[in-house]
């Protein structure tokens, strides 16, 4: 038997945009937001250095709601889902587009400078999500097909 192929993304960061929701033709909620992660590694200098990279991320269906009603810019996020490349035209010119598609988002609860851990009901403090029911996975298809207004981007 041949080696398993797989696509794979997991990311730790944190929001870096507005959650950006809209409702597709066909009923589905799309969220797209970016996510920024940092890494720190230690140059041939033996200087500490540390780049930060910028990812576009797009959830559908039951993942979406989650994002839209309980995340916001700022927020840290683990997320697991899929790399997808696609692309449609726009004014004759083909555009490229390379977004992870999250299929898991998990909300990293860490307390901010001068916060402490409680678990207080202050105002502008969101209550944590319900857990997906059955399969917590987002299954929806996407929205690959359709005019250009039905797509999230």
């Amino acid at each position: 038997m041949g080696m398993k192929c797989v696509n794979e993304v997991r990311l730790f960061g944190r929001v870096a945009t507005e959650i950006r929701a809209t409702q597709l033709g066909n009923g589905q909620l799309a969220a797209n937001f970016r996510l920024i992660t940092n890494k720190q590694y230690t140059d041939g200098q033996g200087e500490a250095r540390e780049v930060s990279q910028g990812h576009a991320l797009v959830a559908y269906g039951p993942p979406a709601q989650i994002i839209e009603r309980y995340v916001k810019k700022g927020d840290r996020l683990m997320i697991e889902g899929s790399l997808n490349y696609r692309s449609y035209d726009k004014e004759g010119v083909t555009q490229y587009v390379t977004e992870i598609l999250v299929e898991e988002v998990y909300l990293i609860e860490l307390p901010r400078d001068g916060e402490s851990a409680s678990t207080d009901s202050s105002p502008g403090r969101r209550s944590p999500p319900p857990p997906l029911p059955g399969n917590r996975r987002g299954t929806a298809p996407l929205p690959t097909d359709g005019p250009p207004e039905d797509r999230p981007f």
